[in-house]
């Protein structure tokens, strides 16, 4: 029997990329600096979203004292740091990724991050290869998760039945993102995170159930 879903589409960090961490802790050091009455900040809320995104919630909401310029300089180096030295592969990632290109499963990485940065991870952990199409929220003028934008122009490269496609998501972000476009999410949802992903379609806790998903189709919960 073929495939219930023929396309599968990867978050990077927190999915692929065990990177979250990082950028929730010492990596924000700048910001800290920039932001009055830090402890009031909602760090959750940035899970997901592109660097535009988040300049923008943290100047409406936390009156960010930091031009635009100044900010992007400081995140590029936060970046390069995050991927280079401190981020990990998630368990069981290459052993799925290579599972999936072995049964001719098309693979396409949608992240918010910038392409340099997705440059980082794809180099470091040799991840390239697995991929027909990476998407960054650049190819959309930087408007990323949670608004739609990314997916829809993924859904139009791909230019295949959204019936075919499922994205896998491990923030709140990127579920609405993802939704917003009419696409199948499945909600990746390790012990430790905090995010609310009751809205995807399904929950996983590690990245092996996705090839059953792909083959069966998501369980019911």
């Amino acid at each position: 029997m073929p495939p219930v879903f023929s396309i599968v589409i990867w978050d990077m960090d927190g999915v692929l990329i065990d990177s979250e961490r990082y950028w929730a802790d010492e990596d924000f050091f700048f910001l800290r600096r920039a932001v009055h009455d830090w402890e009031q900040v909602d760090e959750a809320l940035f899970v997901g979203r592109s660097i535009d995104g988040m300049y923008e919630l943290l100047t409406n909401q936390y009156q960010l004292q930091m031009d635009y310029q100044e900010y992007c300089e400081h995140y590029d180096q936060v970046a390069k740091r995050v991927y280079m030295e401190k981020a990990a592969l998630m368990p069981h990632a290459y052993e799925v990724l290579t599972s999936l290109k072995e049964r001719h499963i098309q693979q396409i990485l949608v992240s918010s991050s910038p392409h340099k940065w997705i440059e980082f991870a794809m180099d470091r952990f040799r991840l390239k290869t697995f991929f027909d199409t990476i998407i960054s929220a650049d190819d959309v003028g930087g408007r990323g998760k949670p608004h739609p934008d990314i997916y829809q122009y993924t859904r139009e490269q791909l230019n295949q039945p959204i019936s075919a496609i499922i994205a896998i998501e491990d923030s709140s972000a990127g579920v609405e993102a993802a939704h917003g476009a009419g696409l199948t999410v499945v909600g990746f949802q390790p012990e430790e995170s905090t995010q609310d992903l009751q809205q995807a379609d399904g929950l996983i806790q590690d990245l092996r159930p996705v090839v059953r998903i792909v083959d069966c189709g998501i369980p019911d919960r």
